[in-house]
């Protein structure tokens, strides 16, 4: 059978993984394969309202994030997505 394969732009996200990973960057979902590219773990939050906090108004001074290559994860290790407005 024919499966077509639509791929998703999704933008700048905060990415959370099984096993406590979070992840930051530009994201593309092709088929099961979610590619994370400008992608940084974000190692501490450095926040008092938590992932929404810097989605919303971006990292503060005391968030650690370390920047690494072009990531890519299968879609089922991703728990949720969290849009970044800024």
């Amino acid at each position: 059978m024919y499966q077509v394969k639509e791929v998703v732009e999704m933008g700048k996200q905060i990415v959370v993984l099984h096993r406590g990973w979070v992840l930051m960057g530009t994201v593309t979902i092709d088929g099961d394969i979610v590619t994370i590219k400008d992608c940084g773990n974000i190692r501490r939050w450095g926040t008092e309202h938590g992932l929404g906090q810097i989605a919303k108004e971006g990292p503060t001074d005391k968030t650690k994030i370390d920047q690494q290559p072009v990531t890519r994860v299968h879609v089922l290790g991703v728990i949720q997505f969290i849009e970044c407005e800024v």
